[in-house]
């Protein structure tokens, strides 16, 4: 992936840090050896074919968006000659050519490869989303729980970089005492079963009456998705160049889930107890950046 840097197989690599340009996984993803590259008639080409264009097609997309190991493809106009090869040869053995000069970039569409990457790395992809289903704020029946309305987890799978959503886990990091994680059903979630929750899995957020107060009125809450997706690490050695190694790895995202209690003792007399008529006001929900806000949302008694 450095193209600047002296490349050695005769040494020793070592994992490195991971890689987090999506755009370069992305591409990397698409091309050999994660997938052939195959001719106009679906044919594969010759695999020194595939490796000659996979490493031309890294290099320029890093020379494109900025990289400065790979400016020199800059010296001699390399860039542009890269992207106007038509044709492939071992020596004398040919290995792919283009019919009517078109270029192998553009006959096997690697350059629209190249800006779907570069789309890829100005706006990454987003895997994790909690959902509340709507501001209602319900009482139990008891009169002793704050409850939210069902949350819901999605873990994306529309890029080509998620192969599957696995499953989640929930932790309440900062609520008031006895705060629980509950079923449709109203039981709580064991510990157990809030370290792997099932993808179609959906819960409450319980918070005590008698424990929301002035200085008790967040709660935060961690969902933690685990995902099988595409992935990439560089690997070193010394002071040559390093190499970026693309496969399908167990990968995690978390997004908080912040719900803001204000205390508003000041209400009319309702023939309630102070605690019975505390409202849930302003409560935020911050999904992955978006803010959605609940205004004036009155609890509702339900049946549990």
């Amino acid at each position: 992936i450095e193209y600047n840097i002296q490349f050695s197989p005769n040494v020793n690599y070592v994992k490195g840090q991971e890689i987090t340009d999506q755009g370069l996984i992305y591409l990397m993803s698409q091309l050999y050896p994660n997938k052939d590259i195959v001719d106009s008639e679906g044919n594969a080409l010759d695999e020194r074919a595939q490796v000659w264009i996979t490493q031309t097609a890294i290099w320029t997309y890093l020379y494109e968006v900025g990289d400065p190991n790979n400016s020199k493809l800059s010296e001699n106009n390399v860039a542009n000659k890269i992207k106007a090869v038509t044709s492939l040869s071992n020596g004398m053995t040919p290995l792919y050519a283009s019919d009517n000069g078109t270029p192998v970039f553009d006959k096997l569409g690697i350059n629209s490869l190249i800006e779907q990457a570069k789309q890829y790395r100005q706006n990454p992809f987003t895997t994790l989303s909690v959902n509340k289903k709507s501001e209602t704020v319900s009482i139990t029946n008891d009169n002793k729980f704050y409850q939210s309305d069902e949350v819901s987890v999605v873990g994306s799978t529309s890029s080509p970089l998620i192969n599957s959503f696995e499953s989640y886990s929930v932790t309440i990091n900062n609520a008031p005492e006895g705060t629980v994680i509950v079923k449709q059903d109203g039981t709580a979630y064991t510990a157990d079963e809030l370290k792997n929750m099932t993808p179609t899995s959906k819960f409450y957020v319980r918070v005590p009456v008698d424990k929301v107060t002035e200085e008790l009125k967040k709660v935060e809450i961690s969902v933690l998705g685990n995902f099988k997706m595409y992935g990439a690490n560089a690997y070193t050695a010394e002071t040559y160049q390093k190499v970026a190694n693309v496969g399908i790895l167990n990968k995690s995202q978390s997004v908080p889930l912040n719900i803001q209690l204000d205390y508003t003792p000041a209400v009319g007399d309702t023939g309630m107890s102070v605690a019975q008529i505390v409202y849930f006001i302003g409560l935020i929900v911050l999904l992955t950046g978006v803010g959605i806000i609940y205004v004036n949302a009155k609890p509702a008694e339900i049946k549990q």
